[in-house]
């Protein structure tokens, strides 16, 4: 949308269900979900809508951008939701976390991941901090059972705001 005229310009063909954006830092790109392939996979338009490629078939949702803008960190379901990252030119995925884990978003600095962490059904899901090169969690913290999805680093990347709902309403934590 042009924020002066408020005029929408559709950016993807009328080509199944797209959503999630996410623009990359340099502006260059935009990725997204779509099932336009018959399965959910994350694809990848210029700015401008052009040149769409699809850079993982068979995965949920895009998480975020690497800072660097050369990397996204996405959800895959095989079995069981986890965190990958692929090249913004493609390539092969490669896989982050081995245990339950959704909602990924890369620090400020590129260099650790948060995500949520479901590794124990007793105690629930975890905010679990990763190195971006994947591994066993850095730090992990007690996360309330209706947290949102929606994991959010501060710019000076020491702290994570998210969104606990309780009683129908979210508030932010």
């Amino acid at each position: 949308v042009d924020p002066n005229s408020g005029s929408p310009r559709q950016l993807t063909a009328n080509a199944g269900k797209n959503d999630f954006p996410e623009v990359s830092p340099d502006e260059r790109y935009i990725v997204f979900r779509s099932d336009r392939s018959g399965t959910n996979s994350v694809w990848r338009i210029d700015i401008d809508g052009s040149n769409p490629k699809q850079l993982v078939a068979g995965s949920d949702r895009p998480g975020s951008f690497s800072p660097d803008g050369g990397e996204i960190i996405f959800v895959r379901n095989l079995n069981k939701q986890t965190v990958w990252k692929v090249s913004i030119e493609g390539g092969e995925p490669v896989q982050l976390t081995d245990k339950q884990s959704t909602s990924p978003r890369f620090s400020p600095d590129g260099k650790q991941f948060v995500c949520l962490l479901f590794d124990d059904a007793k105690s629930g899901p975890k905010i679990a901090i990763f190195p971006s090169t994947g591994g066993s969690p850095i730090k992990t913290f007690p996360a309330p059972k209706t947290i949102g999805t929606s994991l959010r680093w501060t710019p000076d990347g020491q702290s994570i705001a998210y969104a606990d709902i309780k009683g129908g309403v979210g508030n932010i934590w």
